[in-house]
């Protein structure tokens, strides 16, 4: 018979959990402050802007409806009809469209979305607090962690639209996993379940976090080992346990392994280049336009990083020059400077291909040489200050958790606080809820047959919008924005270019005619300017244009 364990061990265990969710609900509270919808909201909004929020939402939409309806959940014909769309190298988000596919099935995709959407900084927040309280021992100094890691200058911008990219509660759960089994003194075996379980988790979320977290692991891992010689043995240790990680990840993932490696070649032209998604080196001082303090007085800050949602590497003044005093003051404290050194590294590999200054091109950077790599090329280099923000997060809670020389401990925390407050977001930019704007003639089946194939227009990216509120009922011809790169064989036709910008007054209605009878299409549906998300420099009256244009091609217009 085994032993029962003490019980103060019990107790001790009990109320480590009940701490555990308190800072899981603390967090919580702290995202619907920040993120919460505005006042009178009802499911026809969602968190987020743009085209990009509905990626995710048709994937949750689309897997339990591939499930339930026995097809390839790795591609489809339902967008870029008949023609059809590969999916394998889509952000399709399967680690979190599974497990919620019965409230997806209850409630819709949007409710999921939203629900996931407020989810994320909280849980982020939370696997940092985690890590952190194991490598510090200190619940304050795990708290303050959690606030950096979760509301980080990434984070905000992620949750602008990029639910794949905002969702990381387990590249903080990675580490806390390497230092609990440090700790423990796990074996292999233990370890790699808790690492292929979680990597695992983590491509199903988000295939390039995935392959960022191996190759800055990799180089965090290398940066301890010649910065700490007393990890060293450690890391040898931990050694056998994150390759067991990677090869039970490798097993559960095989099915879409396997899809990816078919859909390589085709897929690789819908790849954005490295050099597209960079951080200028003024990014992390000059204050971003989300910025609560000094955002506004910096409106040539868009000429640095033009979209709102990329300044994910803004730092601050303040907190750099904290970060600094921390290492020069680190001396006899290596692990804190090894830590400074892992964000540096991160700050440099975000840089990109070429480093920029002001948005001028000065020279290359080291990031080039893994944006000629297979696969490797794939990650975007300006997300990965996401390990910066991480290392930055633990750097903290080390430096205000020791004790000895410097300043009082209660100093430290309010220098820190001081420091992060330039790097909160104002709230226009936290609270960002959009319209749904579905018009009522996507579910008709008057308008739109079931099974019809349907042309949406004028195209604002947003098709996709359509179908998943139409229940998959049709099919998009030519169209269904999932993600970087031209539909083919679409984008052969000479026409395909004006007709993506709106340009219809240069499309010739006998070419058009053409095409949408090579095609099969059955509908155009011409959307009223009401449900029109405009996109920048597109010229007013498109609907308008739209219903011309199909007209002079012979086409009955059906209007929405």
């Amino acid at each position: 018979m085994s032993e029962s364990p003490p019980p103060g061990r019990t107790a001790a265990a009990r109320f480590g959990v009940a701490i555990h969710g308190l800072a899981l609900l603390v967090f919580g509270a702290l995202v619907w402050l920040l993120y919460g919808p505005p006042t009178g909201w009802t499911h026809r909004f969602f968190l987020g802007a743009g085209g990009d929020p509905w990626i995710f939402i048709w994937f949750l939409d689309w897997w339990p409806y591939a499930l339930h309806h026995a097809l390839s959940p790795f591609s489809t014909a339902l967008v870029d009809a008949p023609a059809g769309s590969l999916l394998a190298w889509r952000t399709s988000i399967p680690a979190l469209a599974l497990p919620a596919a019965p409230a997806t099935r209850a409630w819709g995709g949007l409710a999921v979305y939203n629900s996931l959407m407020l989810a994320a900084p909280a849980l982020a927040a939370w696997g940092a607090w985690l890590a952190a309280l194991e490598l510090t021992r200190s619940r304050p100094a795990a708290f303050l962690a959690g606030l950096v890691f979760g509301f980080s200058s990434y984070e905000v911008g992620q949750m602008m639209n990029h639910l794949n990219l905002a969702f990381t509660v387990a590249v903080p759960l990675l580490v806390w996993a390497c230092l609990r089994a440090q700790r423990r003194a796990w074996g292999p075996v233990r370890l790699g379940s808790v690492l292929g379980v979680l990597l695992t988790f983590q491509f199903g979320v988000s295939q390039e976090i995935f392959a960022a977290s191996c190759v800055f692991g990799a180089i965090a891992a290398a940066i301890l080992w010649a910065r700490l010689p007393g990890v060293r043995p450690a890391l040898r240790r931990l050694c056998p346990g994150v390759l067991a990680g990677l090869g039970l990840a490798a097993l559960l993932l095989s099915p879409l392994l396997i899809a990816m490696l078919a859909q390589y070649g085709s897929s690789q032209g819908r790849i954005a280049p490295p050099g597209s998604l960079v951080n200028d080196v003024l990014s992390f001082v000059v204050p971003a336009p989300t910025a609560w303090i000094g955002g506004a007085h910096f409106p040539w800050a868009r000429h640095i990083v033009p979209r709102d949602d990329e300044f994910m590497a803004y730092t601050g003044l303040p907190l750099l020059v904290l970060l600094g005093g921390i290492f020069l003051a680190a001396r006899k404290r290596p692990a804190e400077r090894a830590l400074c050194l892992v964000a540096l590294a991160a700050a440099i590999a975000s840089l990109g291909p070429y480093l920029q200054i002001a948005g001028v091109r000065i020279s290359t950077a080291p990031w080039i040489v893994f944006s000629y790599l297979p696969f490797l090329k794939a990650i975007l280099p300006g997300r990965l200050i996401l390990f910066g923000w991480l290392a930055v997060a633990l750097v903290l809670a080390l430096w205000v958790a020791r004790p000895g020389r410097g300043p009082s401990r209660p100093l430290r925390y309010a220098l820190a606080a001081a420091a992060l407050l330039f790097v909160v977001p104002a709230p226009g930019f936290a609270r960002l809820w959009s319209p749904v704007g579905v018009p009522d003639v996507v579910s008709g089946p008057a308008v739109l047959p079931p099974g019809s194939r349907v042309l949406f227009l004028p195209d604002a990216g947003d098709a996709v919008r359509y179908l998943s509120a139409g229940g998959f009922a049709y099919q998009l011809m030519g169209q269904g924005y999932l993600g970087n790169g031209q539909p083919q064989p679409f984008a052969r036709w000479t026409l395909f270019g004006p007709l993506s910008a709106n340009a219809f007054e240069q499309i010739d209605p006998a070419a058009f005619a053409a095409y949408l009878a090579h095609y099969g299409t059955d509908r155009v549906v011409v959307l009223k300017e009401g449900f029109l998300r405009r996109l920048p420099g597109m010229p007013p009256d498109r609907s308008a244009a739209a219903e011309r244009l199909l007209r002079a091609a012979g086409r009955e217009v059906a209007g929405a």
